[in-house]
């Protein structure tokens, strides 16, 4: 899954992309699968957003779920 891919499924604006791609690289350079992590969450149907304020609330929630 590319990166444009996964900021389309939280609806990101620029400012969410910016948040995202950084927390995506953090997790990269910590050997952190957070591609597993979306893919749970577009199983549970929590993916793709439906606007730009629940994919905020999925960003701050899959940051939460990768410190688990």
């Amino acid at each position: 899954m590319d990166d444009e891919t996964v900021f389309g499924l939280f609806q990101c604006t620029e400012a969410m992309r910016r948040i995202l791609k950084q927390c995506m690289r953090y997790w990269e350079m910590s050997g952190m699968d957070y591609h597993a992590q979306i893919t749970r969450m577009r199983e549970r149907g929590e993916l793709p957003c439906h606007n730009k304020r629940e994919g905020m609330e999925r960003i701050e929630q899959l940051k939460r779920n990768m410190f688990i």
